[in-house]
């Protein structure tokens, strides 16, 4: 292409080199004295070498802002981090026999929690400076992990949850209660519980179930302070087995099943008078409870209950099949006689 110029610089030089005159030479249909010009190569490339370098300088400048506002941003927190660190009071603590370092920011982190209390001046102190907290110390290891990051980044001991939940209602953290049920893994198998009784219970009272053989999830069962009821914390269905032995007075006696203050199963059994052979009363029975609801077991034998060699056992097991499969299920686990409210007499 050719061009007639007026005028132009460029940075590298006279991109074009231009010359005018007022008159005409012949036959040449231009102004005498022009010289036209062509866009050469090297030309171009000088254009497209000053809009790449162009580019780049603003690209690299860009990126040299954010890296300074991302540096500056970092020694803000880590200026203030060490200021909280420094001005923070530091806090000893003694949880059952074992001794905590911390700061009053860490454990003031979350709102309206036990801490708040403690750090209140009228909150009495040892006299050593430290602060006693009658509480399990391998639990608030926890404790001070959440109250630290925020959240619970270590694995907890199964056998654990059960207290660091109590400890999490007790320094009044929800979030932490939540994140010890995230963390928790699931039962290897059905959730269960099993208590025995080694009291006596007399004739027409429930029975104590004093000893624990097989924990109770904290998130399905729990024991009344009586020692009498257990209480559903989640509704579902559950199998309930039972064994109590006694001495039946003469006549028809049993043992009573109840959800709530309603008979739900009664297990019957008949002894001549001065038997000298104690009876096993087994409760083989499927209970669909909700949450809230309780379960316990009564005496109505006649007599006493009798323990020795022989104590009292009721076992919990949630499961999830209904109907028909309930009966299968609970069959296929006592292997006795079986039907839907109603348990049968294995005797001694």
């Amino acid at each position: 292409l050719k061009y007639v110029v007026a005028f132009g610089q460029g940075v590298f030089g006279p991109h074009y080199v231009m010359a005018a005159s007022s008159s005409w030479g012949p036959n040449s249909g231009r102004l005498r004295g022009e010289r036209v010009v062509e866009t050469t190569p090297l030309a171009q490339f000088s254009d497209q070498l000053k809009d790449l370098l162009c580019n780049t300088i603003e690209k690299q400048t860009r990126e040299l802002d954010e890296r300074e506002r991302a540096i500056a941003e970092r020694e803000q927190k880590f200026e203030e981090y060490l200021r909280h660190q420094h001005s923070s009071r530091k806090v000893v603590m003694r949880v059952g026999q074992e001794v905590f370092w911390t700061t009053s920011d860490v454990l003031l982190s979350q709102p309206d929690t036990y801490f708040h209390g403690m750090l209140n001046p009228e909150f009495k102190q040892e006299e050593d400076g430290t602060y006693f907290i009658a509480r399990d110390g391998h639990s608030f290891g926890y404790v001070l992990e959440y109250l630290t990051y925020g959240e619970l980044h270590s694995a907890v001991d199964v056998a654990h949850c059960g207290k660091l939940r109590a400890d999490a209602d007790f320094y009044g953290l929800p979030g932490l209660r939540e994140a010890v049920d995230r963390l928790t893994p699931p039962p290897s198998g059905p959730p269960q519980a099993m208590w025995q009784s080694t009291m006596q219970a007399s004739h027409n009272s429930p029975i104590k179930w004093n000893v624990s053989v097989i924990d109770a999830c904290p998130h399905l069962f729990t024991l009344s302070e009586d020692l009498t009821q257990i209480t559903v914390n989640k509704g579902g269905t559950f199998l309930v087995f039972g064994k109590v032995s006694g001495n039946p007075n003469n006549g028809s006696v049993g043992i009573h099943l109840y959800q709530n203050a309603s008979l739900v199963d009664t297990v019957y059994g008949t002894s001549y008078e001065n038997s000298p052979y104690p009876f096993t009363y087994t409760i083989n029975s499927v209970v669909i409870a909700k949450a809230s609801d309780t379960l316990s077991v009564k005496n109505l034998t006649g007599q006493s209950t009798v323990v020795a060699n022989s104590p009292s056992s009721l076992r919990l097991e949630a499961v999830e099949c209904t109907g028909k499969q309930q009966a299968e299920h609970a069959r296929s686990k006592s292997g006795s006689d079986f039907r839907v409210g109603h348990t049968s007499l294995v005797g001694a």
